[in-house]
């Protein structure tokens, strides 16, 4: 994205849970944050699943190959899967995600919303995915295959 948010972010991360398709999406201002987002994302799904994260698989980018991702990585006997470049079968449920994010955001974009409430869009758009069926789950939603109960969608 290249506008920026109210919160003077410029990118999101997302990180994808390969079984159940959850996705999480933390924001950024500048691309040198993933490392620590990675951590908060490892540290709150090792604690809502009481399991350590064992392998992650990352595209070729400079934020996943830095020194300091190798090493924690290595420290914490986590495996590092780097992708072959425009490989889609290697990351094909990534790819798929996001582009389907962007697809949600520019819909909204076309209803005239202002290019900066694109954080609120993106957030708003990953929601309603992780609570939406998903017929490789089996029809259940993401969030449901990852947490094991129904997530309740009355407010919706």
């Amino acid at each position: 994205m290249s506008n920026t948010t109210l919160g003077g972010h410029l990118y999101y991360v997302t990180f994808i849970d390969d079984h159940s398709r959850k996705t999480w999406l933390y924001l950024l201002k500048t691309k040198d944050e993933v490392f620590e987002k990675f951590m908060e994302f490892r540290s709150e799904v090792e604690i809502l699943t009481e399991r350590k994260k064992r392998t992650l698989r990352f595209n070729n980018g400079g934020e996943y190959t830095s020194k300091e991702m190798i090493s924690y990585c290595k420290e914490t006997g986590i495996k590092r899967e780097l992708i072959v470049p425009y490989n889609l079968e290697q990351n094909g449920v990534a790819k798929r995600k996001n582009r389907t994010i962007e697809e949600r955001i520019r819909n909204m974009f076309d209803k005239n919303i202002p290019k900066f409430l694109w954080r609120e869009a993106t957030v708003i758009a990953l929601y309603i995915q992780n609570r939406s069926t998903h017929r490789i789950l089996d029809n259940m939603t993401q969030k449901e295959a990852f947490i094991g109960k129904k997530p309740c969608v009355d407010h919706l």
